[in-house]
C-alpha cells in the first residue's frame, strides 16, 4: 500500500532545527494517529496584528526611525505591512527582531 500526502512529513531532525531558533506553533488541530506534516507547525510570531514596530527607513545618508503598527502578523524575516499613523502611510518592511523592522517599500 502506498500512502499519499499533500507535503514532506515532519522528520526528527527538521523538528529540532525548527526549535533551535525559539518555539514552534502548529497550524492546524492535529488528532491523534495524524502525522505532522512540516507544513503543519511555524515559527512563533515576532510580530501579532496591531504590535507596535519600530521601522528603519533609510535613503541615502537619512535614516528615520518610525512608530508603526503591524498590519498582519509575521516571523523574523517575514516581510508584512506596517501603518504609521502620523504621516497616514503603509509601508512593507522586514521583520529583523521582536518589534522591529527595516523599511522596504512605501505602499
Amino acid at each position: 500500500e502506498t500512502t499519499r500526502m499533500p507535503s514532506t512529513p515532519l522528520r526528527a531532525s527538521n523538528f529540532r532545527q525548527m526549535l533551535s531558533t525559539g518555539p514552534v506553533h502548529a497550524r492546524r488541530l492535529i488528532r491523534e494517529g495524524q502525522v505532522f506534516r512540516t507544513s503543519d507547525v511555524r515559527a512563533a510570531y515576532a510580530v501579532e496584528t496591531g504590535d507596535p514596530v519600530l521601522m528603519t527607513y533609510g535613503r541615502g545618508q537619512i535614516t528615520l526611525k518610525l512608530s508603526c503598527s503591524a498590519r498582519e502578523p509575521g516571523t523574523y524575516g517575514d516581510v508584512i505591512r506596517v501603518y504609521n499613523s502620523d504621516t497616514s502611510t503603509m509601508y512593507r518592511a522586514r521583520l529583523t527582531g521582536p518589534g522591529r523592522a527595516v523599511w522596504i517599500e512605501t505602499l
